[in-house]
């Protein structure tokens, strides 16, 4: 069994960014759907695949699409809240930038850090 180090730095001295932070997981590749649950925290983060020293890859992620059952809506009235049989909750992506997603079932918007939080 491989053992992962794991690292987290704050205000890392950075030349295009000022400061940075940086969390560091060894021998860990994130998968794509990890990632993209990445940018409903930290939007403007980055990833980069290091091997042997060398960063070899700097992938583009995305926040997903939809998402169903991570959360609750906000809105008490909101079905999926009041109904007797459990309604799966599920968000659309109405924004990228802030991340924003709207409830499919009541239309009312949060972000995605709010979906986290409350998952």
């Amino acid at each position: 069994m491989k053992e992962n180090t794991l690292i987290i730095a704050t205000n890392v001295n950075s030349s295009t960014l000022g400061t940075k932070d940086v969390i560091k997981i060894e021998n860990v590749e994130l998968s794509q759907e990890q990632m993209n649950l990445i940018c409903l925290v930290a939007p403007e983060a980055t990833v980069s695949l290091i091997r042997d020293y060398e960063v070899v890859q700097k992938p583009d992620f995305n926040p997903p699409q939809s998402i169903s059952d991570i959360s609750s809506c906000p809105n008490p009235n909101c079905i999926s809240n009041q109904a007797e049989e459990k309604i799966t909750s599920q968000f659309e992506l109405v924004e990228q930038k802030p991340v924003k997603y709207a409830c499919e079932w009541c239309k009312r918007e949060v972000t995605g850090e709010h979906l986290i939080q409350n998952s």
